[in-house]
């Protein structure tokens, strides 16, 4: 008789623990191991709450026994979790996502010991056109904490933008339309609110070679969108094009080509060392010969400008060469002093004649 009670006193503690299995709302679930652990492995484990691994110490291993290694004796600090993946087919060892169906976003949070945010690697989803979607690393969240420093290979190594074979500290790489205009080589420089955005780009073309060239656009605009890109609503202010530097053309056909006036409160000077500079010293070099006066004449009437020194027509199809024509105005100003010095001499010997006429006639 005991043993049929026994029976069924156990048979329903049983159905109680499975009755109230069923309804339980959440259930912890606890694997404990022992030294040597038991046999066998277990193929899945699925929870629907808090799940908590490693929490008193210990490193979490996903693909890998050996959480921890190469690094017993090194002196390296231990990771909480390692992800191995080895299967050689490629792809993430690691995704992150956000299932929500409205556009959700995905971050991977960096947390110091206070629990503020430090940074984090995120994709924001597109919330609209003024919103599109990104991939971004911040730095902690806007008024929380003082913003940190960015540092990329800090022990060396290159970074590349564009290119996965870096060739310098940072390298970006990009293609661009024949002209260059859509060269997506551009950095900007903008105000916080993403207006006044300057840009630098670079301009790369196998042919013509001309169009190789380095740009500087600045913009005086508060607006974001009136500045969307190099040439877009802003104005070129420097350009280095094949060794040539132009202020405000984007093509320099000399080494400094300046679309617009200048001004310097020092002197422009041209190199008398490196290269023998003809400065008009030589008209006052005996045996220097002035072009007689009546010839002069004759040219000026027909040429309408001194000899030597460009026409009209030339300087609108060459421009004003400064140096060589300040030359060329100082030669004829010595030139013109020799006029003088000849025509005082003429004088002196006419009045010389004259005097002598004079005082010959008045001998009685």
């Amino acid at each position: 008789m005991s043993k049929h009670i026994r029976i069924i006193g156990i048979g329903i503690f049983f159905l109680f623990a499975l009755f109230s299995f069923a309804f339980c709302e959440e259930e912890t679930f606890t694997i404990t191991t022992y030294y040597p652990s038991p046999y066998g492995s277990y193929n899945e484990l699925t929870t629907y709450s808090n799940t908590y691994l490693a929490i008193n110490g210990g490193s979490v291993g996903i693909g890998t026994t050996n959480p921890n290694p190469r690094r017993p004796g090194l002196g390296l600090p231990v990771p909480k979790l390692r992800v191995v993946k080895n299967d050689g087919v490629g792809g993430p060892a690691i995704e992150v996502q956000n299932t929500y169906t409205g556009g959700g976003d995905s971050a991977i949070d960096f947390i110091d010991n206070s629990g503020n945010v430090r940074g984090n690697i995120a994709y924001y989803a597109q919330r609209g056109s003024g919103d599109p979607a990104r991939f971004v690393i911040n730095q902690g969240w806007i008024g929380e904490i003082t913003p940190l420093n960015t540092v990329l290979n800090e022990n060396g190594g290159n970074v590349g933008i564009g290119t996965a074979r870096p060739l310098g500290k940072l390298d970006i790489q990009g293609g661009a339309d024949t002209d260059g205009a859509n060269d997506p080589q551009a950095i900007a420089f903008s105000y916080r609110t993403g207006g006044y955005r300057h840009w630098i780009r670079t301009r790369h073309s196998a042919f013509p070679q001309n169009n190789n060239a380095f740009d500087f656009y600045t913009n005086t605009s508060y607006d974001p969108e009136a500045s969307i890109g190099p040439g877009t609503g802003n104005v070129i202010g420097m350009t280095i094009n094949n060794g040539n530097v132009g202020i405000g053309t984007p093509s320099p056909n000399f080494k400094l080509d300046v679309d617009g006036d200048i001004n310097t409160s020092g002197d422009l000077r041209k190199d008398g060392g490196a290269t023998v500079y003809a400065y008009p010293d030589y008209v006052f070099a005996p045996g220097y010969a002035t072009l007689p006066l009546p010839e002069l004449k004759k040219f000026i009437a027909h040429k309408k400008h001194l000899p030597n020194l460009p026409s009209t027509e030339e300087v609108k199809k060459e421009g004003v060469k400064i140096f060589e024509q300040n030359r060329l105005i100082l030669e004829k100003l010595e030139e013109a002093y020799l006029y003088i010095i000849q025509l005082e001499e003429r004088i002196t010997k006419l009045e010389t004649g004259l005097g002598s006429r004079n005082r010959n006639l008045q001998k009685p």
